[in-house]
């Protein structure tokens, strides 16, 4: 092997080490304390042997019965994702993120879809709904690669603070995982957090606002 040859190959070393060993550990449990990590949350049940697992989490200055509506909300056909839209349009997915929450958004139950695209080929695209107790837990199941969970938790912090920890659990095979490593992971860390962020930010101007009514 040449000189050049060998200064990428360890550069690409140290490049792969650094993404494992800093990069991955902090996209799985961004936000999210050792505790929060570790804490038993809703739908664990439902995957019990799942290989990957991440907990992400995020501050909402409101507390849990004003970022319910928010969260209950979501779908496809409803009120989007809060997320990155660009992302959406990109994937056709007929997605339009709203900035309100709407009345008739409010039901959600057990056995529901939350939709998560157009119909393709006719057939509606989306995670059943696994369980709904408000306004403390949402979790829904994704049938397709990967097969697993995704919980969404509101934990309080105190009268006006709120934890909104997201918990997605999942069964990869082995040959899945070069996907997940180099494609799935590093968009859905992108897609999940700027949905936390969206989230929070219309909650917080939401309860700014009810604040601001209330004076």
């Amino acid at each position: 092997m040449n000189k050049p040859t060998t200064i990428v190959a360890l550069a690409v070393a140290a490049a792969v080490a650094a993404y494992a060993a800093i990069v991955r550990p902090w996209m799985l449990s961004w936000g999210a304390t050792a505790a929060e990590r570790s804490a038993p949350l809703p739908g664990d049940d439902v995957v019990p042997n799942a290989r990957y697992v991440t907990t992400r989490a995020v501050t909402i200055d409101a507390p849990p019965d004003r970022i319910w509506p928010w969260l209950v909300q979501m779908g496809q056909d409803r009120a989007g994702f809060y997320t990155h839209n660009w992302v959406e349009r990109l994937l056709r997915s007929g997605i339009k993120d709203v900035d309100a929450v709407h009345p008739e958004w409010q039901t959600l139950a057990a056995g529901d879809l939350m939709r998560t695209n157009r119909d393709i080929g006719g057939k509606p695209m989306g995670w059943p709904v696994v369980s709904v107790d408000g306004p403390r837990s949402l979790v829904v199941r994704s049938k397709s690669m990967p097969a697993g969970t995704y919980a969404f938790v509101l934990d309080p912090i105190d009268a006006d603070r709120t934890r909104l920890i997201v918990r997605d659990r999942a069964a990869w095979q082995t040959r899945e995982w070069p996907f997940a490593a180099l494609i799935y992971e590093p968009l859905h860390a992108y897609m999940e957090t700027g949905l936390m962020h969206g989230l929070k930010r219309r909650a917080e101007r939401a309860q700014i606002a009810s604040r601001g009514r209330a004076v």
